[in-house]
């Protein structure tokens, strides 16, 4: 049974169809990553890697399902009843969500819809007994605990994001060896390894506005950053499980990918990584879910 107080909110839901246009929206909203073996990092001969990209190892992922697109501001409000994006529109990703309040709303929308919920802080699932979402690093909020067996919504690990994002692929990025404007939503007066410059646009644009990767993933390049599960550690790829692997035990910040509108074309390399506060909340800051089996 849902919960009555959220039933307005998922209908609203599906009467925006995440305000997505229409060709978008018939689209299935969620992608099936096949399990499989992939190696993860960048190798030492990639221009402009960072050094906490490597070693490149060898991880094998059961399979999962990981949204198309972004998530939307029509798909935020109708669950959580408020829009905190600077670039206001509903077809544009979510930004200036904390990793906190990303959390909150996984577990609501997956009450929403009749689904177990996949985060549990102080003990509880329901987001009404945490208390108010922190705007300062807090212990409790940090130490939240995920169910990978729910049947609900969370954030990817990090492994799970690059294998969506490089899509089969072993190049620097889903697209090859090179990235323009053209192809991302990126600060295009540096693309990457390639000379074709483009205007930057300087803001979101709708999720879905670029080509997909071969997986019939949207903006796994730039447009926002995207929140992962993980803590951070720039050494932990040297001693991470090989299957599954899900980030280290703890840590003050939590991993972040993708690249954004306002960044160089390096920045959105398939490897590339960025660290940053669970509490941070930012314009080009956003993300996409998966689904639990």
């Amino acid at each position: 049974m849902r919960p009555a107080s959220l039933r307005p909110a998922l209908a609203a839901i599906l009467v925006l169809a995440f305000g997505l246009p229409g060709a978008l929206a018939a689209q299935e909203p969620f992608v099936r990553v096949p399990a499989g073996s992939f190696l993860m990092g960048s190798p030492i001969s990639e221009p402009n890697r960072g050094r906490e990209e490597g070693p490149q190892h060898e991880v094998s992922l059961s399979s999962f399902l990981i949204g198309r697109y972004e998530v939307t501001q029509a798909e935020w409000v109708a669950v959580m009843g408020s829009n905190p994006s600077r670039f206001q529109g509903e077809g544009l990703p979510v930004e200036g969500v904390s990793w906190y309040e990303v959390l909150v709303y996984c577990n609501k929308r997956s009450a929403a819809e009749g689904l177990s919920p996949c985060y549990r802080i102080g003990g509880s699932v329901d987001p009404a007994d945490w208390g108010s979402v922190p705007t300062v690093a807090n212990g409790i909020w940090n130490a939240a605990v995920c169910d990978f067996s729910a049947e609900g919504y969370r954030l990817p690990t990090e492994a799970e994001w690059e294998r969506a994002c490089r899509a089969g692929t072993s190049t620097a990025t889903s697209f090859g060896d090179s990235l323009t404007s053209a192809q991302a939503n990126f600060d295009g007066n540096l693309p990457y390894n390639s000379p074709t410059k483009g205007d930057p646009l300087k803001r979101t644009t709708p999720v879905g506005s670029y080509a997909p990767n071969a997986w019939g993933l949207y903006d796994m390049h730039g447009n926002v950053w995207e929140w992962c599960w993980d803590h951070y550690s720039s050494v932990y790829y040297g001693g991470s499980p090989k299957t599954d692997p899900r980030g280290p035990e703890g840590g003050r910040y939590r991993v972040m990918r993708g690249g954004s509108f306002s960044n160089f074309g390096y920045r959105l390399r398939s490897a590339a990584r960025r660290d940053e506060d669970p509490h941070y909340r930012d314009a080009d800051d956003g993300f996409r879910l998966v689904r639990g089996q």
